[in-house]
């Protein structure tokens, strides 16, 4: 992929989530100047407020809920940056990715949405590696994991025959790739599905650290070391964010232990002062932890 294609897309990526984030930060901003300070005004609007208390209770739990989604999005690494940098020396065994033959096998709405944002990131990888049939086959797992959450319509608008009329042409699949991350993730913010799409994020955020570690356990030259360090050791920060997201949807099982196990992989990145003093031997260790919350997850 041309450098300035993928600054290009790290670029709008980018921007679009941080122009959502300060237009959320600035409705709350007037929300809170336009909000009435004395008690006179407080006892006027007292009975009207009182019959709409739990449709805005409702209201300003999905408008936090989105600040955070966004919030999260923004400020984390753009997968395309990360497949990009680490696929210079080594190719990741097919084996290692997350089998499409599993798509049936996955049985509720939360594997489901984790296992979407897994498929995004390994369809991804083999548009990088240049694997046409692996690219069809995580393409048709897309699509029917997107059946499967009730989001087929969206991108069936989005997809059409593009992705086989492009098999040859990386540059049109990682445009078509971003055209499934943006248009999915308004599609269900549009529609209410908050928890789905901060699934489907998380998965992705799996994923792409995942591949991360493993390229960079393969790595022959300590650059690439360091490289799959340091995006690993960046994580305290994207983590916190991530965690606080899904705290939001504690009350369903499966993500509260999911916020278990991913807080307990903070905790250990958060242990490490500097990147480039995590010796190989405890970055297998935190690899090993990442990869073993991913087959937890997917286990069936």
């Amino acid at each position: 992929m041309h450098f300035c294609t993928a600054f290009l897309i790290m670029y709008f990526y980018i921007m679009k989530h941080i122009i959502a984030t300060a237009r959320i930060i600035f409705i709350y901003a007037l929300c809170y100047a336009c909000s009435p300070s004395t008690s006179t005004q407080s006892e006027s609007l007292n009975d009207t407020t009182a019959v709409s208390t739990e449709n805005s209770r409702e209201t300003d739990v999905q408008d936090t809920t989105k600040f955070k989604f966004d919030f999260a999005i923004a400020n984390i690494p753009s997968p395309a940056q990360v497949l990009m940098q680490m696929h210079s020396k080594n190719t990741i065994s097919n084996d290692l990715l997350l089998k499409t033959d599993l798509v049936e096998k996955f049985n509720n709405e939360f594997v489901k949405s984790l296992a979407m944002g897994v498929y995004n990131i390994d369809f991804a990888y083999s548009i990088q590696t240049n694997q046409s049939q692996n690219v069809l086959n995580y393409m048709k797992a897309i699509a029917a994991m997107s059946m499967n959450l009730g989001l087929k319509n969206a991108l069936d608008q989005i997809l059409g025959q593009r992705v086989e009329q492009n098999l040859s042409q990386k540059d049109s699949l990682f445009s078509i790739l971003d055209d499934v991350f943006y248009k999915s993730d308004a599609f269900l913010k549009t529609n209410k599905r908050m928890k789905v799409a901060s699934l489907i994020f998380t998965g992705s955020w799996i994923e792409t650290l995942y591949l991360n570690g493993i390229g960079g356990q393969q790595a022959n030259d300590e650059a690439s070391k360091l490289y799959a360090k340091t995006l690993l050791w960046q994580q305290r920060f994207h983590l916190e964010n991530l965690i606080r997201l899904l705290n939001d949807f504690k009350s369903d099982p499966q993500v509260a232990a999911l916020c278990t196990d991913l807080n307990s992989i903070l905790v250990q990145i958060q242990a490490e002062k500097q990147a480039e003093n995590i010796q190989d031997k405890r970055f297998a260790e935190l690899i090993q932890a990442i990869s073993n919350v991913r087959a937890k997850l997917f286990k069936v």
